[in-house]
């Protein structure tokens, strides 16, 4: 795994795209995915990021894959969060015009908002609310609708980063619109934000309750 994790930044694109379709296969599987925690999780960061020289679009949608896998996976999650800036490649590959890549890229975004780390990551990032209230919008994709409600989900877990969301009117509304969506997962996320502002803790002192009726 480590040879082929090194074929990655190969110039030979043929190369590259052959090492990571092989990374998105094995991360397919428990031990595949164990050894690409280990051993991967960096260079196909860097390799999403597009911090390699030659990436086509085909290599991409491998590594998107590789790392949704990986993400899925409760240590993979917890390596990811460690690197030095783990959101950024996602963010990246979110600007893809390739709705693979950019589902898969949302999906890791959702799993890493299961852990405090990646939720802080997410709201330090100055394009974050922006991003969640796209997919949110998409409608017609109730993949990347269903991913951006586990973000919000995550986010409203704690109080500092209820207040974040809470901060952000045209985001709230469209979290609570999922109540009328019809899909359980996206009207658990509009409950659970709906809860959560109605019994979350004030945010400024003296205010007084801020539950459904400010909303």
């Amino acid at each position: 795994v480590q040879r082929l994790v090194a074929l990655l930044s190969s110039n030979d694109v043929k190369t590259a795209r052959a090492a990571a379709t092989a990374c998105a296969k094995l991360s397919g599987h428990d031990g595949g995915r164990l050894a690409l925690i280990q051993a991967g999780v960096g260079a196909l960061c860097g390799l999403l990021g597009a911090k390699m020289q030659v990436v086509d679009t085909a290599t991409l949608v491998a590594a998107a894959r590789a790392l949704a896998n990986i993400s899925a996976d409760s240590d993979g999650r917890h390596a990811l969060v460690n690197l030095e800036d783990p959101l950024s490649p996602f963010f990246t590959g979110m600007e893809s015009q390739n709705v693979s890549i950019v589902r898969d890229c949302a999906s890791s975004l959702a799993s890493l908002c299961t852990l405090r780390p990646g939720r802080l990551a997410l709201a330090s990032a100055p394009a974050a609310g922006n991003l969640i209230l796209g997919l949110l919008r998409q409608h017609e994709d109730l993949m990347l609708q269903t991913a951006a409600a586990r973000v919000v989900a995550g986010l409203v877990q704690e109080d500092d980063l209820l207040c974040w969301v809470r901060a952000k009117p045209q985001l709230v509304e469209s979290a609570l619109s999922l109540l009328r969506s019809g899909e359980r997962d996206l009207e658990r996320c509009g409950s659970l934000l709906l809860w959560k502002l109605s019994a979350g803790p004030v945010a400024d002192a003296g205010s007084g309750d801020w539950g459904v009726g400010r909303l």
